[in-house]
C-alpha cells in the first residue's frame, strides 16, 4: 500500500481498518489528525496506543483507499467523511458524549466496544438525500415479525411523513423498516436507508427492488466499506446511525428482545425524542413497545401526529436558539459563550489559545495546565469543529472567534452517558 497523503485517502482508510470507531480511535484521531494518524496505523507506529494497536492489527497493511472508491463507483457509490459539504456534523454529535465523559450509555466503563460517531458514510444513490442540519427527519424502526397491525401503521405513519416533509430513515430489513420504506415511497417522500453491510450488497435479497428505489430516493447508507458482509452486532451498531440522523424515533412494533429497542436506547441517551406505537397486551410483537411506553417513550397513538412530535429545525444551530439542544439530558437554550458548550479540559484548552500568535501544543499545556497528551487531543477536537487553527504544529484562535462553522455538543452536569 502506498502512503497516505490526501484527506479522503485518510478518512477512508480509519474507515476501514478498524471494526468499530472506538473513543480509542478518535482520540488517537484528534491528537494527530487524519491524515498522520492513518499513515502511523499504516506503519504500525502505535505502539503507545495499546487499545489502537489491538483494533487495527488484522487491518493494518491490507486497507487500499483508491481500490475501495472505486469498488464503491462502480456500485453508483460516493464516500462522505468528516469536513464534506453535507457531512452530518450535527447529527453525529451527540454520539462524541461517552469519549467526554467515559462512560456509555448504560453507564459502563468506555472500553473498545462501544462504537462512536462514524469516520465516514458510503452513499448509493440519493439524489435527494437529506441535508440532516437542517431536515425534519424521523427514524421509524419495529421488528421483522410485523403483524398486519405494524404493517398498517407504519405504512401510515411513513406516508404522513411525507405529507409533512419529513424524511423517513430507516434500516431496509424486513417487516416495519421496509412497510416504512415502502409508505414513504409510495406518497413520493423521502426516504433513506442505513444497512448493516456495505452498500453494494442490498441486504436482504428479498428487499433488492425496494432498495433500488430507496436509493433513487434518499440514498441507502452505510458506514461499512463495499464488500463488507452482515454480521449481528454490525446490525446493532448501525443502529446508532439511524438513531443518530433522525430528529425523532418512533418503534412501531418491536418484541422484547426486538433489536430494534437498541435504536431506542441509543436515541434516549443521545436526548432524542423516543415515541412507541402502543399495541394489545397478548401481541408479542408490542411487548417490547408496551414495555417503552413504561420507561422513557411517549406514546404515539395518532399517526397524523407525527408533523407534531418530529422538531421542525433539523440539527442546524442557528444565531436564534432552538427550543432544547441535542446531546442535553433537558431542554436549555444556546449559551452565548462557545466556552459553555465545551467539557471543563477543552475550555481551559481554548481559553489557553491566542489570536495574535501561535503556540505548540506545549505552550498550550503550560498555559492550561493539562498534560500535554490530553492537549493535543483537545486541539485536534477543538480544529474539527472550527475552535483552533493548526498552522505548522502550531495553535491559534480562528480568525473570527464568532463565526463557527459547527457547535461542540454541550457536556453538561446530568448528560444521559
Amino acid at each position: 500500500m502506498t502512503p497516505v497523503t490526501e484527506s479522503w485517502e485518510a478518512w477512508l482508510y480509519l474507515n476501514a481498518v478498524c471494526e468499530r470507531p472506538t473513543a480509542a480511535m478518535w482520540d488517537f484521531v484528534d491528537i494527530y489528525g487524519p491524515v498522520d494518524a492513518a499513515e502511523r496505523i499504516r506503519r504500525r507506529a502505535t505502539e503507545e496506543f495499546r487499545d489502537v494497536a489491538a483494533q487495527t492489527e488484522a487491518r493494518a497493511e491490507k486497507i487500499d483507499p483508491v481500490a475501495l472508491r472505486t469498488l464503491g463507483e462502480r456500485h453508483g457509490a460516493r464516500f462522505l467523511c468528516p469536513g464534506n459539504p453535507g457531512w452530518p456534523a450535527e447529527a453525529f454529535a451527540a454520539l462524541d458524549h461517552p469519549r467526554q465523559h467515559g462512560v456509555d450509555h448504560s453507564g459502563t466503563e468506555v472500553g473498545s466496544a462501544l462504537p462512536l460517531a462514524p469516520f465516514g458514510l458510503w452513499i448509493r444513490g440519493g439524489p435527494d438525500i437529506p441535508d440532516f442540519a437542517t431536515a425534519r427527519t424521523a427514524s421509524i424502526v419495529g421488528t421483522r415479525d410485523l403483524t398486519s397491525y405494524g404493517r398498517v401503521v407504519a405504512s401510515e405513519l411513513a406516508e404522513a411523513c411525507a405529507g409533512e416533509d419529513i424524511a423517513v430513515i430507516s434500516g431496509g430489513a424486513l417487516g416495519i423498516d421496509i412497510a416504512a420504506h415502502l409508505g414513504s415511497l409510495s406518497a413520493d417522500g423521502i426516504t433513506t436507508a442505513v444497512l448493516a453491510c456495505g452498500v453494494d450488497k442490498l441486504y436482504p435479497s428479498a428487499n433488492q427492488q425496494t432498495l433500488r428505489r430507496v436509493a433513487g430516493s434518499g440514498g441507502v447508507i452505510s458506514e461499512y466499506p463495499p464488500g463488507t458482509g452482515v454480521t449481528r452486532y454490525r446490525f446493532l451498531d448501525r443502529n446508532r446511525i439511524i438513531a443518530a440522523l433522525g430528529s425523532a424515533t418512533v418503534v412501531v412494533e418491536a418484541a422484547m428482545r426486538s433489536g430494534a429497542l437498541s435504536t431506542a436506547r441509543w436515541a434516549h441517551a443521545m436526548a432524542r425524542p423516543v415515541f412507541a406505537v402502543p399495541g394489545s397486551i397478548h401481541s408479542r410483537a408490542s411487548a417490547g413497545c408496551n414495555n417503552l411506553l413504561g420507561m422513557y417513550a411517549m406514546p404515539l397513538a395518532l399517526t397524523s401526529e407525527i408533523g407534531e412530535i418530529v422538531p421542525t429545525y433539523g440539527f442546524a444551530r442557528s444565531a436564534e436558539p432552538h427550543p432544547y439542544d441535542v446531546g442535553a439530558t433537558q431542554p436549555t437554550r444556546r449559551p452565548g459563550n462557545p466556552v459553555d458548550w465545551m467539557s471543563e479540559k477543552q475550555s481551559r484548552v481554548f481559553e489557553a489559545l491566542r489570536g495574535d500568535f501561535s503556540q505548540d501544543s506545549a505552550m498550550v499545556a503550560w498555559e492550561s495546565g493539562v498534560p500535554e497528551t490530553q492537549v493535543r487531543r483537545h486541539l485536534g477536537t477543538l480544529e474539527r469543529f472550527g475552535f483552533a487553527v493548526n498552522t505548522g504544529g502550531k495553535w491559534k484562535l480562528p480568525e473570527r472567534k464568532d463565526r463557527f462553522q459547527q457547535a461542540l455538543p454541550l457536556y453538561g452536569e446530568g448528560s444521559p452517558f
